[in-house]
């Protein structure tokens, strides 16, 4: 399953990458991408490995914002 999921708080190359490693090291997780310029991860997954709750608490351990509420 492919989503776009809105990322807050991010404001370099720096925050980009945590973000991005963050839910790449995720079970489940096939690949992510994470746009700087657009705010916002492109996240490929296996919804039964894990979730778009797990994938927030995650992200928000690296300090940032996943706003799953607006995936796409």
């Amino acid at each position: 399953m492919k989503q776009i999921i809105p990322v807050k708080g991010m404001g370099c190359a720096k925050c980009k990458a945590r973000v991005e490693n963050a839910l790449n090291a995720i079970a489940g997780v096939n690949e992510a991408h994470v746009s700087l310029e657009n705010a916002q991860a492109i996240v490929d997954y296996d919804p039964a490995e894990t979730s778009l709750e797990k994938m927030r608490e995650e992200v928000e351990k690296a300090g940032y914002q996943l706003m799953v509420e607006e995936a796409k």
